[in-house]
């Protein structure tokens, strides 16, 4: 049986719907609870669509399209490595950017090395199957993941242009996970150098594609790698957060996959939606949130990351109550 650990923290559709008739004093009132001073007529300014995480069709995220279909780099962040939820959206999201939007480059928190072999797998040149790669990278060992660089292949293979097949690209090393002060600007250097002019979808942990330095540098003093690509590629930069209350997620305990439990108070958010996407262009001034910000280390505990919605991150996932991440399983072909 896995290893588990209790985290707690006290005090604890295509469609677009117009939810101000039945968020007035929810929501709203929660993202504006905290600012003093704010007009309830700012819920104007935000806009808001169901969501359900199950509906990976690509209808599902067409309401995406005027936000992200003139930007070149678009941030898939996630609070947490080892959700379920957060990896199955994530691999939907990016289907529907590579059919709908003709982005083809796919760059990931992962070692080069490894990339260059799913890489290499995604564009039929060889192995025959990357799922013990995945297995061997800790909280990339997931069914969902597998599944999506199986369909990325199965892309390939209808594109007859090798310049529109979709590429997979890592900006982390294992050699930058020492060196913790300097690692996010190694990860941007490396990523700047091999991104190109493509259109180009970035897979990683929220405190490495913030765009701002709301809380990195002003809690450590060392920019976040999305601050270095807001520097450089400016409005083509549109970053999306993956966020949750409660739950299960998997971790690393000493190199294995342990499930912990976490629960994270999240006042600032509407009790009676369970999941949601909001934005927040229109905003006239930013707006601060708590970002929940879950460790891939088992030892470590959540922590909630103050964040300023409309200059840090452009728009939000929320998904209340998230699981584990699903490992591939160990009778996939070799």
């Amino acid at each position: 049986m896995e290893s588990q650990k209790f985290w707690h923290h006290d005090d604890m559709s295509q469609q677009k719907i117009n939810l101000k008739i039945i968020l007035t004093g929810l929501l709203l009132s929660v993202v504006l609870a905290t600012v003093n001073g704010q007009s309830k007529n700012r819920n104007d300014e935000l806009v808001f669509h169901e969501f359900n995480h199950q509906d990976t069709s690509v209808d599902a995220y067409r309401f995406l399209r005027s936000f992200l279909q003139n930007k070149r780099v678009v941030g898939l962040a996630e609070v947490s490595h080892g959700t379920q939820e957060f990896y199955v959206a994530k691999s939907a999201l990016s289907k529907y950017l590579i059919q709908e939007l003709g982005f083809n480059q796919l760059a990931f928190e992962m070692d080069e090395q490894v990339a260059k072999r799913v890489n290499q797998y995604v564009q039929d040149r060889s192995p025959e199957t990357i799922a013990d790669d995945l297995r061997g990278y800790g909280l990339y060992d997931s069914k969902a993941l597998f599944e999506l660089f199986k369909w990325i292949k199965l892309y390939n293979d209808n594109q007859k242009d090798r310049s529109e097949k979709v590429r997979i690209i890592g900006f982390d090393s294992q050699e930058y996970w020492a060196d913790p002060m300097r690692r996010d600007r190694l990860m941007s250097k490396q990523l700047l150098d091999q991104m190109g002019t493509e259109k180009t979808i970035l897979w990683a942990h929220q405190s490495h594609l913030v765009k701002s330095d709301t809380w990195d540098v002003g809690q450590s003093g060392v920019k976040a790698m999305g601050n270095y690509i807001a520097a450089a590629v400016g409005d083509d930069y549109y970053l999306i957060t993956f966020d949750t209350q409660e739950g299960e997620l998997s971790a690393l305990d000493n190199g294995e996959l342990a499930v912990c439990h976490f629960k994270m108070n999240k006042s600032l958010l509407n009790p009676l939606l369970d999941q949601y996407f909001v934005e927040f262009s229109q905003l006239d001034d930013p707006l601060m949130h708590e970002l929940s910000h879950l460790s891939s280390e088992r030892i470590q505990e959540p922590i909630a990351s103050p964040v300023r919605l409309g200059v840090d991150l452009d728009a939000l996932f929320f998904i209340r109550s998230t699981s584990p991440s699903i490992p591939i399983e160990k009778s996939e072909k070799r």
